[in-house]
This record gives structure tokens, C-alpha cells and sequence, in this order.
């Protein structure tokens, strides 16, 4: 063999191994990209079960939704039954729908079933603390019970989270004489001029009536009145932390309160007023300490906190 028959030999030799490792890395490139392709279509799939489960999840939701129209419907013509069934028929299917929950505690309550509307509000209440629909339902549930004093804490915080609701404020200054003793509420309507400062049952009844009428700058002069000459009658004081919560002025009540809270420490509602004012003011901690005071008190307001 020549030189020439051997550089030419080199060359072929040469050749054949690039066109072998050519072949090679398209090779590996095309499994690469198969396995590329695999990996895409495994996401793909993923991505449909996902889009597909979320469809699903849409679709239950508007149908409960739109059941739980059809049961105020029902229940709005006066057909009991049918809405109790398919308030059933909802919760059955999906527990944690707390508006079907919320409204089967309404349909109770009107039921004459407080006992058992009350466990349906709490589960809502539970999961949905700061919820005032269900704080105000948890209200009326308590006024239904005769739990008038823990009916008013309920209205405060449901009113506290909507403040502009007309209902919410009518019930509060409807239950708000649960700071009147029962023989000065028997009174109230007696009551045709302003009752001596001295006379404690007869102002309470009459500032009573002044909130009720959201007159809170009678109910103010009336019982800071009687403060004067009572100055450390606890009933005094915890409702004129009302008047001054309820006209907006907080640091007033806050300074109300805490005497009331000094006084007597034994009772829960000043503790729970004073704590209501206190978050109202900001005080986060301050608040949550006087909530946990009246939970320990009176184990009740442990669901108000």
C-alpha cells in the first residue's frame, strides 16, 4: 500500500468514526427527547386530573349553592319541611357548608328548637369566629334561651363586625337590658320623668330605655348622675361602659370598665366589655387577657373570644 492508498485509508477511517459518533448523539439526543416527551405528557396528564378535580370542585359548590337558595325559598313560601329536607339533603353531602349549616339553626330556632339550633350556630361559629351573621343567630339562639347576658355579648361582636347593620344594632339595644335588674326592667315603662340620681334601679331602667331609643347622651347623663352618688356601683358602671362603647368612645369606656373590672373581679360581663373595648382600641393583648379572665369566670364566653 502507497502513501497516497494510506492517507486515504486514514481518512476513510477517520470518517466513519464521526459519522459513528454522529450517530450516536442523534441517537442519544433521540431517546433524550423521548424521555423529554414522556415527562411532558406525564405533566399534561397531571394537569388535566388537576383541572378536571377542580371543575368538579366548582361544580359541587354551585350546586350547593344553588340548593341552598331553593331551601330559602322554600322556607321564605312557608314550606318547612321541604327546606329542613333539603338542608339535610346539603349537609349531608358536604358538612362544612356553613351557610346551609347557619340557616338550618334559623330553622330551628323559629322550630322552637334553640337547644339544637344553638349546636348548629356554635359549629358555624367554630369555623367561622368572626362571622357576624352567625354571631347575630348565636344572639337571638341565647335570647331564646334566657341566656340574655351572654345574647348581648353576641349582638356586640356581631354589631362590632358590622357596624352599619340596623338589625344587628336593634338587637343589641334590645338585649342590652340584660345590665338592668329584672324588677327595674319591670319599671322601665313607669318611667315618664327623669328618676332621682339616687334612685339606681329607676336610672338603670330609664338609661335602659334612653340606649334602646340610641339616645346614648341621655343614657350618659342619666347614669353619670347616679355615679355621683354611687360611685362604685358596679351596675352603674358597666352600663355606662356601654353608652360610651356604643357612641364610640372608647378611651371613656375603657376607663368605666377597668374600674368596674377593680370593684369586682368575679364578674365575667365587665371583664368581656372591657375586653371588647380594648380590641376596639387596638389593644390586642390587653383585650385577649380580659376575654380569657371571663372564659375562666364563666366558661360561656370562651366561645366569644
Amino acid at each position: 500500500m502507497n502513501a497516497t492508498s494510506i492517507a486515504r485509508w486514514h481518512r476513510q477511517r477517520k470518517m466513519a468514526r464521526s459519522a459513528a459518533w454522529l450517530f450516536a448523539l442523534l441517537l442519544l439526543s433521540g431517546c433524550a427527547s423521548v424521555t423529554e416527551r414522556a415527562g411532558t405528557s406525564e405533566d399534561v396528564h397531571a394537569n388535566r386530573k388537576a383541572r378536571e378535580a377542580q371543575v368538579l370542585r366548582d361544580f359541587e359548590a354551585r350546586r350547593d349553592a344553588a340548593q341552598h337558595q331553593a331551601a330559602i325559598g322554600r322556607l321564605q313560601c312557608g314550606d318547612v319541611a321541604e327546606a329542613r329536607k333539603t338542608l339535610d339533603t346539603i349537609l349531608a353531602r358536604n358538612p362544612a357548608f356553613l351557610p346551609a349549616r347557619l340557616s338550618l339553626a334559623e330553622l330551628l330556632l323559629d322550630a322552637n328548637e334553640p337547644a339544637q339550633a344553638l349546636d348548629q350556630a356554635r359549629f358555624v361559629l367554630e369555623r367561622a369566629p368572626n362571622d357576624p351573621a352567625a354571631r347575630h343567630v348565636e344572639g337571638l339562639i341565647l335570647e331564646a334561651l334566657g341566656r340574655s347576658d351572654e345574647a348581648l355579648a353576641s349582638f356586640q361582636l356581631a354589631l362590632d363586625g358590622e357596624p352599619e347593620n340596623e338589625v344587628y344594632r336593634l338587637s343589641f339595644q334590645t338585649a342590652a337590658q340584660t345590665i338592668v335588674p329584672t324588677d327595674a326592667a319591670v319599671r322601665q315603662a313607669e318611667w315618664t320623668e327623669r328618676p332621682s340620681p339616687r334612685d339606681v334601679e329607676g336610672t338603670l331602667a330609664a338609661a335602659t330605655a334612653a340606649l334602646q331609643r340610641n339616645d346614648t347622651e341621655e343614657s350618659v347623663q342619666l347614669l353619670s348622675a347616679a355615679l355621683a352618688q354611687a360611685p362604685e356601683d358596679i351596675r352603674l358602671l358597666r352600663a355606662l361602659g356601654v353608652c360610651h362603647y356604643r357612641r364610640g368612645a372608647c378611651g371613656e369606656a375603657q376607663v368605666v370598665l377597668a374600674k368596674a373590672v377593680s370593684l369586682d373581679a368575679s364578674d365575667p360581663l365587665s371583664y368581656f366589655l372591657l375586653g371588647a373595648t380594648l380590641r376596639r382600641l387596638g389593644q390586642t393583648a390587653d383585650a385577649e387577657r380580659h376575654f380569657a379572665k371571663a372564659a375562666e369566670l364563666d366558661p360561656r364566653y370562651a366561645t366569644w373570644r
